[in-house]
C-alpha cells in the first residue's frame, strides 16, 4: 500500500511514499517531554525558589503536543508529518480526531478550539527563542491540555507495542 506524496519527481511522475509501521518511540518521547514540562512547573522543588522555568515548561508542552500530533498523523495516514506548526499538524488529522482533541482540550465549540490552536501554532519556535521577542503570552493550561489530550488519543489509538518498536 502506498500513498501519493506531494510534488513530483524530476521526471514528472508523482512520488510514492511507502507507509511506515508505527514506532512507539514517538509516543514515549511525547510522554517524556510532557513529564519534563510538568516537572518544570512544580513549585515544591528547591530550584523553583530562584529560577523561573516557564520557558522550558512551555517549550516542553509544545514539543510534547507536536510529537503526539505527528504520531496521530502517522497512525491515521501511514507516515509522520513534518514541521512545528501545531495548527497545521492538527488540521491535517481526520476530522473526528480533531473533534476528539478539541473536546479533550477545551470545553468549547470546535471553532474556538481551532482559534486557540491557531494562536499557539508557533509556540515551540517562539518560546525556544523567547529572548528575541518583545512580548510573549500563552495559556499554560491550554498547552498542558493540548499535550495531554494528544498523548491520550495517541495512547488510545496506537497498536499494542511489540519488542521491535
Amino acid at each position: 500500500m502506498t500513498e501519493q506524496k506531494r510534488g513530483k519527481r524530476k521526471s514528472g511522475a508523482p512520488q510514492e511514499l511507502v507507509l511506515i509501521p508505527f514506532d512507539h518511540r514517538i509516543l514515549e518521547a511525547a510522554s517524556q517531554f510532557c513529564q519534563a514540562a510538568e516537572d518544570a512547573s512544580r513549585t515544591d522543588l528547591p530550584h523553583r525558589l530562584d529560577v523561573w522555568l516557564a520557558y522550558p515548561e512551555v517549550v516542553n508542552y509544545a514539543f510534547a503536543a507536536e510529537l503526539a500530533l505527528k504520531g496521530l498523523h502517522w497512525l491515521h495516514h501511514g507516515h509522520p508529518s513534518r514541521g512545528h506548526d501545531l495548527h497545521t499538524l492538527c488540521v491535517a488529522l481526520p476530522p473526528q480526531v480533531v473533534r476528539e482533541l478539541g473536546n479533550h482540550t477545551a470545553d468549547t465549540p470546535l471553532f474556538l478550539f481551532l482559534e486557540r490552536l491557531a494562536a499557539v501554532r508557533d509556540t515551540f519556535e517562539d518560546w525556544r527563542y523567547a529572548f528575541e521577542k518583545e512580548e510573549l503570552s500563552i495559556s499554560i493550561d491550554f498547552m498542558r491540555a493540548l499535550a495531554g489530550g494528544a498523548i491520550a488519543l495517541l495512547q488510545r489509538d496506537a497498536p499494542p507495542a511489540t519488542d521491535e518498536g
